[in-house]
């Protein structure tokens, strides 16, 4: 949901800078910028999805002369894990929030052409 929510706030903002960066050609800026969206969706979630695999512990029990399983034993020890493996995804929800900015204000100024500054100077009693 967070994903979802982070993804719709960087479509919505982003179109100004990409009808900058593709010098008012809409269909082309909303092109791209969807095209973003889903590989935010894409790195986003399946990180996600990679990181809430919740494993048990596996221990040598002597007195069974075989390795056993650890289960979690308590709901606080779950909220625990839960807690670890959600904050991770939302530092790393973050992070690409962050990289695509800057991909976007290094494109955005990469595709304004440089203008020269043109000074001018007024003659002494000439009033512009």
């Amino acid at each position: 949901m967070l994903t979802v929510w982070v993804a719709k706030t960087l479509l919505n903002n982003a179109k100004v800078f990409y009808l900058d960066m593709f010098h008012g050609q809409g269909e082309q800026a909303a092109s791209v910028n969807k095209l973003i969206q889903v590989g935010f969706y894409l790195v986003n979630l399946g990180f996600t999805f990679l990181r809430l695999r919740i494993s048990s512990d596996m221990q040598y029990d002597e007195g069974l002369g075989r390795s056993v399983q650890n289960y979690m034993d308590s709901a606080q020890e779950m909220i625990e894990v839960l807690s670890i493996k959600l904050g991770g995804s939302v530092i790393i929800l973050g992070v690409t929030l962050f990289i695509n900015l800057i991909m976007i204000l290094i494109l955005r100024s990469a595709s304004t052409p440089s203008r020269p500054v043109v000074r001018t100077t007024n003659a002494p009693g000439v009033v512009a």
